[in-house]
């Protein structure tokens, strides 16, 4: 029922001025009042503002994990390693196990969570994960989290090589929250297979 719900939320928020919408949705799961005039009291109110009145084509690239890699190679930062793209699909069922390697990543460019991780590729289920592939390929990531930008990604599954730094765990995930040019936060994300 509550997935219902949320679902039914989500759609009537969509159809809602962003500023009311954001305040409302903002309103209902934090209890306070969201202050969207650009002096927020902390990185949620900075976060919303930044989406109702500053996100748009330019952070929709940057959202687009074909896009930001193209962008972040042309900052020529060195010894920054970013992970290779091995291939791009626009279908679930244009994916050919036998072109990959024994190990890859499979994602949708403009969705969250969900990487699919093979690390054999013998025992790798291609008709089940096509199905899941599928279905972040159909998802409207805007709508589901009134993150407009999303809007201006095109959807695509990217198979990456997989990264191994021997642990036999993922890897360590770092995100950087960067405000007026200096980072203000680090997230490091761990222990993400128990999930």
């Amino acid at each position: 029922m509550e997935k219902f719900l949320e679902k039914i939320s989500r759609r009537f928020f969509w159809v809602l001025p962003a500023r009311f919408a954001h305040s409302v949705q903002y309103r209902i799961e934090r209890h306070k009042k969201l202050r969207l005039d650009g002096n927020g009291r902390d990185f949620n109110e900075k976060l919303q503002y930044l989406i109702v009145y500053k996100f748009g084509k330019k952070e929709g690239s940057l959202a687009d994990k074909c896009l930001v890699k193209k962008y972040v190679e042309g900052l020529r930062i060195g010894g920054l390693e970013i992970p290779k793209t091995l291939k791009v699909y626009h279908d679930a069922n244009d994916i050919k196990v036998d072109e990959l390697p024994e190990k890859f990543v499979l994602k949708c460019n403009h969705s969250s969570g969900d990487v699919i991780i093979c690390d054999d590729k013998r025992s790798f289920n291609l008709e089940k994960n096509k199905k899941i592939l599928d279905r972040k390929l159909r998802e409207k990531l805007a709508r589901k989290t009134l993150e407009y930008h999303y809007n201006y990604i095109k959807p695509l599954i990217m198979a990456e090589e997989y990264l191994d730094d021997g642990t036999g765990k993922n890897p360590l995930d770092y995100k950087f929250y960067v405000f007026n040019g200096k980072c203000d936060r680090i997230l490091v994300c761990s222990e993400r297979e128990k999930s």
